[in-house]
């Protein structure tokens, strides 16, 4: 499953986006997009293998204060 993720801090990491899903069930990838210079846009995605895994994570996380910020997770697929 896709989730898209956004209102990430610009400061966060994919390694740290990754420890918040990886509780949930198998991560098998995560990006957060940047700009030309390298800086965070402050969204990405996350592929969870499990579709009930990325379900739970979805409804666990979402609105869940990360680095002082509320992120908002969508399912894309």
């Amino acid at each position: 499953m896709r989730i898209y993720v956004r209102n990430i801090h610009l400061n966060a990491s994919e390694n740290q986006l990754r420890d918040i899903f990886i509780q949930f069930g198998n991560v098998s990838d995560v990006k957060i997009h940047m700009n030309s210079y390298g800086k965070s846009l402050g969204f990405g995605y996350v592929v969870m293998n499990d579709d009930l895994d990325g379900i739970d994570s979805i409804r666990e996380l979402n609105k869940i204060n990360f680095m002082n910020q509320f992120l908002e997770i969508y399912r894309i697929d």
